[in-house]
């Protein structure tokens, strides 16, 4: 077990060495307080843990990788908080809802990531073919409207 720490309105950073200092917790409640850091990869460390609850807080960050080494796991939530890039491979074992409210967080069971090169190439082919689609038809009118002018000069030159 461990202390029920949820609601409590702490703030500031949570001790990298956290993982250090409770080796033997199975349950770490840190749920709707204000802790505006990123998650330390030492959590990975308390691998007797069955429940980590960091919803509702200010958390930044990307969600380390090594927290899937927490096999124990069968309570997990990171919701509600500003985390950012790829959630590893807990898509084995927590939903969305685990992960919710994090604009930044994709991949598995989020929305998938896109490399911000891809976005941009992909945005450039988009305009090209809005570009063709708008500009095409304009040089086939310039194009008519050229050749039916020197056809039609050609034409009074004659008579």
């Amino acid at each position: 077990m461990g202390p029920d720490l949820s609601r409590n309105n702490f703030s500031g950073v949570l001790p990298s060495n956290i993982g250090s200092l409770v080796l033997f917790l199975t349950t770490l409640d840190l749920f709707d307080n204000q802790f505006s850091c990123e998650i330390p990869t030492s959590l990975s460390n308390i691998t007797y843990l069955n429940t980590l609850m960091l919803q509702k807080n200010q958390l930044t960050g990307p969600l380390p990788p090594e927290l899937v080494s927490l096999l124990r796991l069968t309570k997990f939530s990171v919701a509600f908080n500003q985390l950012t890039g790829p959630v590893s491979n807990f898509n084995l074992k927590f939903g969305r809802e685990s992960f919710f409210s994090n604009e930044g967080l994709c991949g598995q069971p989020m929305d998938p990531c896109v490399d911000p090169k891809e976005d941009v190439i992909r945005l450039e082919k988009i305009g090209g073919v809005i570009g063709g689609a708008l500009f095409a038809p304009l040089g086939v009118f310039l194009d008519w409207f050229v050749s039916s002018g020197r056809k039609k000069k050609q034409e009074d030159r004659r008579h």
